[in-house]
């Protein structure tokens, strides 16, 4: 659970720096990670919307995955390596 609190307050400090009046919205499953209490906290603390993907949709979403998010998680890829 630590390793996502870490995690959402690094997106945040991100978000401030690049965009400070952006919005920071997350699509998740509801593996425990991403469901404990002190994550939810983090997700109000930090500002982050999170949008909970229902258990057992996955095979539903993989072609939006495949063929439409593709190209983003591309560009997120190089900037973020850049």
């Amino acid at each position: 659970h630590q390793d996502m609190m870490n995690i959402l307050r690094v997106l945040s400090l991100l978000r401030r720096l690049r965009r400070p009046r952006g919005l920071v919205v997350l699509r998740l499953d509801t593996v425990s990670p991403h469901i404990n209490a002190d994550v939810r906290a983090t997700f109000h603390e930090e500002d982050i919307r999170p949008r909970f993907v229902p258990a057992k949709t996955a095979s539903l979403l993989q072609p939006l995955d495949v063929y439409v998010f593709r190209v983003l998680k591309e560009r997120l890829r190089r900037r973020f390596h850049d």
